[in-house]
């Protein structure tokens, strides 16, 4: 006879509570539906801003159970995935860890942007903004193995397949998180990616 695995004290707790597990869809839920808004106002700032979406897919929010065991709601938008050339503006929620916005880019909206990216690494350096160094660029914690603060003195841009800016906040200011993340959207789409080209050819 297999003999069921041993739980813990807390475990027990767990497993025997329905409303944890209810309050967590709950938690999520909410999550997405901020995002969905989120989307919304964010295509208000690129109207106001001018900002040319030709070429660009619509905002997707999408949710799972699994980045590094833990769940994830994820707004993408505005955002172009192609097999070498990605531009994307990604708002993330992750349980018990935190939101987080980046820009991330590679291909030719790379090289559109280093430019614009090297004139502005003081103030970025200066914004609590972290850049990537991980050889994944699907990966999103924050950590040596795959994010650093920047100092503009010493961050080399050149030679790179890919470049994620980042910049996180703790899950305590949920009440003003919207707040953060269309000031940061709206910074990175006037200082960074305002120049940026799209259409379909450069998937």
């Amino acid at each position: 006879m297999i003999m069921a695995k041993r739980l813990t004290a807390y475990e027990i707790q767990l497993v025997s509570d329905s409303k944890t597990l209810l309050a967590k869809n709950r938690i999520i839920n909410k999550v997405c539906e901020m995002f969905g808004s989120l989307a919304d106002e964010y295509q208000q700032s690129l109207n106001k801003n001018h900002f040319n979406t030709s070429g660009l897919v619509h905002a997707k929010v999408s949710k799972g159970e699994q980045y590094k065991g833990l769940p994830y709601v994820v707004l993408d938008y505005p955002r172009q995935f192609g097999k070498v050339n990605t531009f994307a503006i990604r708002t993330f929620f992750w349980w018990g860890n935190f939101f987080s916005i980046s820009l991330h880019l590679s291909g030719n909206y790379l090289q559109q942007s280093l430019p614009t990216i090297q004139s502005f690494l003081p103030e970025i350096s200066s914004g609590d903004w972290y850049i990537s160094t991980g050889d994944d660029q699907w990966q999103h914690h924050f950590g040596e193995d795959n994010y650093e603060t920047i100092n503009a003195s010493t961050v080399h841009l050149e030679n790179r397949s890919f470049i994620k800016l980042a910049k996180k906040f703790p899950l305590h200011q949920w009440e003003n998180v919207n707040q953060l993340f269309t000031n940061n959207f709206d910074w990175l789409l006037t200082s960074i990616c305002i120049k940026l080209q799209f259409d379909e050819t450069n998937l």
